[in-house]
């Protein structure tokens, strides 16, 4: 990527404050039953997520004790994949990639 490790750090930060505030919104979403006062900012949302509606329900939820206690039992990002093995392709050479971008991209007969 040609960052300095610096700037990798910055940048891998704000994509785990990025993370919670989404796992955040989408747990007060879910609450149920719903704080009254999320649910008036709701009101006009369509239910499509845009960045303009997740800063607004995000705002709402960092100033909401009600719905700010909810995502007191969050894990943490970092916390997340630590469960999961770590699986090591095995070297081919690319033959098998080869082949199967060739076989995907070959038009279709009837």
């Amino acid at each position: 990527l040609g960052l300095s490790p610096q700037h990798a750090a910055v940048r891998v930060q704000r994509v785990k404050n990025q993370l919670d505030v989404g796992r955040t919104v989408v747990r007060a979403l879910a609450s149920d039953p719903r704080c009254p006062a999320l649910e008036d900012l709701l009101g006009d949302w369509d239910g499509t997520p845009t960045p303009l509606w997740r800063k607004r329900i995000a705002r709402h939820v960092r100033g909401c004790a009600s719905c700010s206690d909810g995502s007191a039992g969050l894990v943490p990002a970092e916390g997340l994949l630590s469960g999961l093995a770590l699986v090591v392709p095995l070297y081919d050479s690319g033959q098998q990639v080869a082949v199967a971008v060739a076989s995907s991209a070959a038009p279709a007969t009837a």
